[in-house]
């Protein structure tokens, strides 16, 4: 069997094209879109490794949890720079772990990062709209227009 890299095996399995709105995206993005704006809490995983606080206090209002000082000092060792010492970090592995979105940039060829922002431009799009505070990151690598 012939060995591909990444950059191979990412083009051939997604083919050309934008995603098809029948794609997990979309439908995910789909069901998002039917909670009324005015009750949808939109929680990335970039604020998560970006604004660590800002995340646990999201989540703390959505389920209406108070965040405490003794609460916020148990979630301390949940941030992604702090993993290596959380004894129930679960598969205790970090070499090539994501620990803030943009991993991609450092793997992947130019052309590849080309072309997976053609590819998901629609799903970006929508993220940036949910996720305003990190737009750039989403539309980052998206063709304009």
């Amino acid at each position: 069997m012939l060995e591909v890299g990444i950059d191979t095996w990412i083009q051939d399995q997604l083919g050309p094209g934008e995603i098809s709105p029948r794609d997990y995206f979309g439908v995910f993005m789909g069901r998002i879109e039917q909670i009324p704006i005015q009750q949808r809490i939109v929680n990335t995983y970039a604020r998560l490794c970006l604004d660590f606080d800002r995340f646990i206090e999201v989540c703390c209002d959505a389920l209406s949890v108070p965040l405490t000082p003794e609460l916020r000092e148990q979630l301390e060792v949940e941030r992604t720079e702090k993993l290596t010492d959380n004894t129930k970090w679960i598969g205790n592995q970090w070499a090539g772990s994501d620990t803030a979105p943009g991993r991609y940039k450092r793997e992947l060829k130019p052309e590849t990062i080309d072309y997976l922002g053609r590819k998901y431009a629609g799903v970006l799009r929508r993220m940036a709209l949910h996720d305003p505070d990190y737009a750039d990151l989403y539309l980052e690598n998206v063709p304009t227009g």
